[in-house]
């Protein structure tokens, strides 16, 4: 399906999350709910045909139990809000309900709305043992398309809560509790077709293992090179993805052209920036979140192509760094021990045959976490 639609400006576009205290229409003030609800990952960017995740907790911050709590949101959409065009497809969600489908349902409205029933949530107390908030994580996989270029916060997301509602009763507003910021919009990148226009960056939450040189990677940047606007191009493979009662997979970014401090790389050269977070973790600037760690049995594949061109007659790719403001010392070449925490070379940098213009610098490590690479 193509999504050719009319482009959105919005102007809460940097709002990443939506963080409400939620307060009823109507009487009912003693019901009182709150929920953060944040797009995953962040800073909210993500490829065409990658996943996405909204991850809601829900509390209940009245003094008294509340019943037939179900969380309710509309399919992930672009355009006006009154006349929006599904862009996403439900992959997965952590709700008890119908083994983590919940229930699709369509309003007397026309919109649609995915929802899971919590049924009952206790009064907010300070016994450990009642737990009186509630965290969902929903994925959807939002749908490849033609378009070259990227839209920023184009993908949309409206939450709310109804509380002793059935699904069916859409009639008593004193029950539905609406975020005061209802739209959580994320950026939607361009994907790697041949015409993409964005060289530099991709998102997604990766929820399927990635197996090295086989099948589709996790996450990739755009691939075809040139010496003035694609410097660098990035392939990333997560073979291990732990999941749980509350995360189903991990958010992902890629970032070229960062510039870091202290980099001994060769100046014209661009880095390479991978974040993977650790579950429940969304991504960021470098060190500004907790990253997943590998085992030494999963490591995490990284490849990187550069264009000779860049380089100066004098010049060849030998060396590689990762995350050098903490580890300054080069990767070494893998050994037949275990993988170290930072990486290390499957191979040293290899140059592809070819007509000079087009030939190319491929560096490929293997890593038990993520951060920032530089060749020199």
């Amino acid at each position: 399906m193509s999504l050719g639609w009319r482009r959105v400006v919005l102007l809460c576009v940097a709002a990443a999350s939506a963080i409400a205290v939620l307060v009823p229409g109507g009487s009912a003030a003693e019901r009182a709910v709150s929920f953060t609800f944040e797009v995953v990952p962040g800073p909210g960017e993500v490829t065409y045909g990658q996943n996405v995740a909204y991850k809601a907790e829900i509390s209940n911050t009245s003094g008294t139990t509340l019943t037939h709590v179900i969380f309710r949101m509309r399919k992930p959409f672009v355009g006006p809000v009154e006349a929006p065009v599904p862009a996403a497809q439900f992959v997965d969600s952590t709700c008890p309900q119908n083994d983590g489908h919940g229930v699709e349902v369509t309003n007397a409205d026309g919109t649609v709305e995915w929802t899971c029933d919590f049924g009952n949530l206790p009064a907010y107390t300070t016994d450990p043992t009642v737990k009186a908030q509630r965290t969902l994580s929903v994925v959807w996989g939002v749908l490849p398309s033609a378009n070259l270029d990227d839209c920023p916060g184009c993908l949309q997301a409206i939450p709310r809560v109804t509380v002793k509602e059935g699904l069916n009763d859409q009639t008593n507003p004193n029950d539905a509790f609406a975020p005061r910021n209802q739209q959580v919009p994320a950026t939607l990148l361009a994907a790697d077709s041949e015409n993409s226009h964005n060289y530099k960056s991709a998102g997604g939450y990766e929820t399927t293992a990635c197996t090295p040189g086989s099948g589709p990677s996790s996450l990739l940047t755009k691939q075809k090179l040139d010496a003035l606007l694609n410097k660098v191009s990035t392939d990333v493979c997560i073979t291990q993805i732990p999941t749980s009662d509350i995360n189903l997979g991990l958010a992902t970014t890629i970032l070229e052209g960062v510039s870091h401090p202290g980099n001994p790389g060769f100046a014209q050269l661009e880095t390479s920036d991978v974040c993977v977070a650790a579950p429940g973790v969304n991504c960021g600037a470098y060190g500004a979140y907790l990253a997943q760690v590998f085992d030494a049995d999963h490591p995490m594949t990284v490849v990187l192509r550069i264009p000779d061109a860049l380089l100066l007659k004098s010049q060849t790719l030998t060396k590689v760094w990762h995350n050098a403001d903490q580890y300054p010392n080069p990767l070494s070449l893998c050994g037949s021990g275990p993988v170290p925490l930072n990486g290390c070379l499957v191979e040293n940098p290899t140059l592809s045959k070819g007509a000079a213009k087009d030939r190319f610098w491929t560096i490929t490590v293997k890593t038990l976490t993520n951060g920032w690479f530089t060749g020199g």
